[in-house]
């Protein structure tokens, strides 16, 4: 081999090298733009949507009980215990009727009393001390009534029922009819009641004392 030969051996191999290195890139090049490109793989995500259950039913209206009424009791006024009297037909009015008279007794025992005008002689004859006290007391229940201002002027008649404590104040009062008008009623009671004792305690055994308001015009 020549010396020149030698000389220009290793450029030879080194253009080779070259060349070879040159020619497997253009055909790792061509290679790679020739595969088809792989396709992304699409990731497909399921949502499952759960329903929420139906809402319950309104509740049904169920139509409320009717209350119910309570049957209203009538208590009916206790009756005096005492027997009706016969009217006095011996007794004679004492003058001119002033407007109060007793048509009821004492205890048991009956009086007829007829006040004139004052009611001055309501008393006159009568001895038993039961009939005086009653006398006294419808005497004052009849000046009591002529002052009350809220009856004047005004008519009426109705039967009374009253009760004397021991201490000669007034036990209890009540009208055992109406005049008519509930006004005039409760005035007559009320002005009754607030007669306080006159310092005259009752007799032994003295009862109810039944009597009639009249008041003429």
């Amino acid at each position: 081999m020549s010396t020149h030969f030698k000389r220009h051996l290793p450029k030879v191999i080194g253009v080779a090298i070259v060349v070879l290195v040159g020619l497997g890139t253009i055909t790792l090049v061509k290679n790679f733009l020739a595969s088809k490109p792989v396709a992304a793989r699409k990731m497909v995500r399921q949502i499952t949507l759960v329903q929420p259950p139906p809402p319950p039913p309104p509740p049904e209206d169920k139509p409320l009980p009717e209350p119910e009424l309570e049957e209203e009791v009538e208590i009916p006024e206790p009756e005096p215990d005492m027997e009706e009297l016969p009217d006095l037909a011996d007794e004679q009015p004492l003058g001119d009727a002033l407007g109060l008279d007793a048509e009821g007794g004492a205890g048991s025992d009956a009086f007829g009393l007829i006040g004139r005008k004052g009611g001055r002689g309501l008393l006159a004859g009568l001895g038993d001390p039961k009939v005086v006290y009653a006398g006294r007391w419808i005497e004052r229940i009849h000046d009591a009534l002529d002052a009350n201002p809220e009856l004047k002027s005004r008519a009426f008649s109705v039967p009374c029922v009253l009760r004397v404590s021991e201490n000669g104040s007034v036990a209890d009062i009540r009208l055992r009819g109406s005049t008519g008008d509930k006004k005039i009623d409760a005035e007559i009671l009320e002005t009754v009641r607030k007669l306080v004792a006159d310092g005259q305690l009752p007799p032994p055994g003295l009862g109810a004392i039944r009597f009639r308001i009249r008041v003429s015009l």
